[in-house]
């Protein structure tokens, strides 16, 4: 058995950052506004800021320097949830801030991966949202109060 199909990812061709949706990590030298993901500004491509993201395809995690002074525990119990998400349901997740300071977990999978389970990755948002709503809201409260400077 390949060592794609031992992790339950299916192998896939060569990928397109912009069909895959593909977590760049820090000091990724893209040109600005190339790809889903500006690294220089930690924006996606829908506008929204990121704050943080894992890929099970590239098994990398991205944490955006501009929320560097969060405690470090934030940051370590950020880094967990997602990349233990990615790794039980594959694919990219990633939290990102609306324009109005809302808190997202956005998941994104790419065309090749058959092993990627809609129902249980939707099951298991639903459960991290639950189980994670206290930090959650208190990153939502930062963002409002530090970035958006709303009282």
């Amino acid at each position: 058995m390949e060592e794609a199909e031992k992790k339950g990812k299916a192998e896939e061709p060569e990928k397109d950052a912009a069909k895959t949706g593909e977590v760049k990590p820090e000091g990724n030298d893209a040109p600005e506004g190339e790809g889903p993901y500006d690294t220089y500004r930690g924006v996606s491509e829908s506008g929204d800021t990121v704050l943080c993201g894992a890929n099970s395809y590239e098994e990398k995690y991205y944490f955006n320097p501009l929320f560097s002074n969060l405690p470090e525990e934030v940051q370590n119990e950020l880094k967990i949830l997602t990349v233990l998400y990615t790794e039980e349901c594959g694919g990219i997740l990633t939290l990102e801030f609306t324009a109005d300071g809302t808190l997202n977990l956005k998941t994104r999978v790419s065309d090749y991966d058959y092993y990627y389970d809609e129902i249980e990755a939707g099951l298991k948002i639903r459960e991290l949202a639950e189980e994670k709503r206290e930090l959650f809201e208190m990153l939502e409260l930062y963002y409002k109060t530090f970035f958006l400077k709303e009282d």
